[in-house]
């Protein structure tokens, strides 16, 4: 059985300053860093992503495997307002993505991507939100 990835791209990433990063460290092995084709947006207190197509669109972040998935999905998904107790649609949903990492290979991991509309939403344009919070936005 091949392990189960999860790609962080924002309040969870290491250099953020969030609890719940506590959880990644306890339960799970970071891999490597790495990015996914996407649209990464300022939501006001966190951001949100959305898969994209477009090569030009990445979205970057931090590999981990799990070890214990249930827990982690269990926390997560509640952290996420994806599991059963909240109304649909769900702000953010639980995909696969592939996440291409350093050495250029692809690797097929969980990530919470953004399920509402983007349209009237900033764009940060590096895809990187731990460089976007140091720049002071």
């Amino acid at each position: 059985m091949s392990p189960d990835y999860l790609f962080v791209y924002g309040s969870l990433r290491k250099d953020t300053p969030t609890p719940l990063y506590a959880l990644l460290q306890d339960n799970c092995t970071f891999e490597t860093e790495g990015y996914f084709k996407g649209k990464l947006y300022d939501l006001g207190r966190y951001p949100g992503a959305v898969a994209c197509q477009d090569t030009i669109c990445k979205v970057f972040g931090e590999l981990y495997r799990l070890t214990d998935v249930d827990k982690v999905f269990r926390i997560l998904d509640a952290f996420e307002g994806c599991s059963v107790q909240f109304a649909q649609p769900h702000e953010y949903v639980r995909k696969k993505i592939q996440v291409v990492i350093d050495n250029g290979n692809a690797i097929s991991a969980w990530a919470y991507l953004y399920n509402r509309e983007v349209d009237k939403l900033p764009l940060i344009p590096s895809g990187d939100y731990v460089e976007y919070l140091q720049a002071g936005f």
